[in-house]
């Protein structure tokens, strides 16, 4: 039914639709002056133009953004995971220490019991 690539690019074309509609959101709220000025400059003061590579910039923008955002949550799920390890890692010492402390009782003891 699908082809090799029609799920991936469907998904692409997805994320592409909540991009623009984060842009259209946030052009509503105002715009990223930082963002306008590069893109004014880059214009030569061409409003039109400018308007369009403003749009191209928040664009990335906001792709940056959640790239880095991913980037940053896989990381705390990493040093997450490697916490988690180094407790499980602690508690499985501890456990060992505690078997060759019984062990090591297990023996005195059975060096006290008489032999038959």
């Amino acid at each position: 039914m699908f082809g090799r690539n029609k799920p991936t690019h469907a998904l692409s074309r997805k994320q592409e639709e909540l991009i623009y509609e984060a842009m259209a959101a946030e052009m509503k709220q105002g715009r990223r002056e930082g963002l306008w000025l590069k893109a004014f400059s880059a214009a030569n003061g061409d409003k039109a133009q400018a308007e369009a590579r403003y749009i191209k910039l928040l664009k990335q923008s906001l792709i940056d953004e959640m790239i880095i955002g991913q980037t940053l949550a896989e990381e705390q799920d990493a040093r997450e995971h490697e916490l988690l390890m180094l407790k499980k890692q602690a508690r499985l010492n501890e456990i060992s220490e505690e078997l060759k402390s019984l062990r090591l009782e297990q023996d005195q003891l059975e060096d006290t019991l008489p032999r038959f």
